[in-house]
């Protein structure tokens, strides 16, 4: 198994656009652990779950300056993957047919 992947690789193991990953490396939010002679970006696989909590984050629109202080921060990556999990829950009070129904 190889350490290294390609942005097309990459891309499949976290769910991100390869068009957001090169916008991720120019905002500094998820640089590649390379950038090949070719220019071609090359990402380790332990970036994987970093690519993973940035792809469920922007799926619940959290905004990426938010994004950006989770992942600096270790004890804010940890509750970001718990805020992440308590925000896509569903917010029914009771179990109303309108709510079950629409899966919210």
């Amino acid at each position: 198994m190889q350490d290294r992947l390609t942005i097309g690789g990459f891309s499949r193991l976290t769910g991100l656009t390869p068009k957001a990953l090169r916008h991720y490396d120019t905002l500094g939010l998820l640089r590649p652990a390379a950038v090949e002679p070719n220019g071609y970006r090359v990402y380790d696989r332990a970036q994987i779950p970093a690519g993973r909590l940035i792809r469920r984050l922007r799926d619940l629109d959290v905004p990426l300056e938010d994004i950006r202080a989770v992942l600096d921060d270790p004890t804010r990556r940890r509750n970001g993957s718990r805020a992440m999990r308590e925000r896509s829950r569903p917010t029914c009070s009771g179990a109303s047919a309108s709510c079950i129904s629409s899966g919210t």
